[in-house]
């Protein structure tokens, strides 16, 4: 890595970014296109507070009965970020992570009917495996999934399909880090049906 200037602003260039003679960093990163939110996009979407309350779509959902455990999990994540101050910065960086992430993956489910499989998901879209996994798993706890475990007593690769079952335009934002207290009883999801 190395240390560039663009308009005044000092920053770092990634090798992936390698400048070619005669060009300037906006036009290589034009250059190399990516799927995946910036980090400047990530940082606005998370100094805006009260991110699920601005969703009026969502709040009309989240009044149902059955997204009561869905309505909690967003108002936490709510009155968290507005004292968000009290986040360490470590687990506010990867959360940034599991954010981007669960949006790619459901970007590629949001509108799809019946269940799809999770492994080919993961492997067409070269998605990182352990943190999908999680994320769906959260999902799921919260019935924005059905998770349908498919293994076989030989197969080291367990199959998943999931289902989605909350039909609403954009995703609520939530935190998907272990909590100490679901890392300690492993009380993450509820039982996966087979």
């Amino acid at each position: 890595e190395g240390s560039t200037t663009v308009n005044g602003v000092v920053g770092l260039v990634s090798r992936g970014y390698l400048l070619k003679k005669g060009s300037n960093l906006k036009s290589s990163i034009k250059e190399k296109k990516s799927p995946t939110r910036t980090i400047i996009e990530l940082s606005h979407e998370f100094k805006n507070k009260q991110l699920n309350k601005n969703n009026q779509e969502l709040q009309q959902i989240l009044g149902m009965v059955k997204w009561k455990a869905l309505r909690k999990e967003c108002n936490y994540f709510d009155t968290l970020l507005e004292n968000r101050h009290t986040i360490p910065r470590f687990k506010r960086t990867r959360e940034k992570v599991y954010f981007n992430l669960s949006y790619q993956v459901w970007d590629k489910i949001r509108g799809k009917k019946g269940y799809l499989n999770l492994n080919e998901l993961i492997d067409s879209n070269g998605f990182h495996r352990s943190k999908t996994i999680r994320i769906v798993r959260k999902w799921n706890q919260l019935g924005i999934v059905d998770i349908i475990d498919k293994s076989k007593e030989n197969n080291n690769l367990t199959t998943y399909s999931i289902r989605l079952n909350l039909k609403t335009k954009s995703l609520p934002h939530i935190f998907y880090m272990y909590t100490r207290t679901e890392y300690l009883t492993k009380k993450t999801t509820k039982r996966w049906s087979k």
